[in-house]
């Protein structure tokens, strides 16, 4: 069974978000089973309904555990893309 995250993502900080997205890439995920399925904004057309966010981010592992950094162990803890000082947390 499969593991997505989906985050909507405002950028605060342009610079720093580029900073953030070179580092959590698809090569840092693949050695725990992940991956981007999508990784995008700016040119979203929206075909229904709207949705007020700039960025639009779906990771996804192979299995909820390769999803979940392993506790005290520092090589997993890009396994999980981490919020982003540039990139406040959007509520539900």
């Amino acid at each position: 069974m499969a593991a997505y995250v989906i985050a909507q993502v405002t950028v605060k900080d342009p610079g720093q978000y580029r900073r953030y997205q070179a580092e959590v890439t698809d090569e840092s995920l693949a050695p725990y089973g992940g991956r981007f399925l999508v990784r995008g904004g700016g040119d979203i057309e929206h075909l229904d309904g709207r949705l007020d966010v700039g960025r639009i981010a779906v990771p996804c592992w192979s299995s909820p555990p390769g999803s979940r950094p392993a506790p005290g162990t520092p090589r997993r803890s890009t396994s999980t893309p981490r919020p982003c000082a540039a990139t406040p947390p959007t509520p539900c």
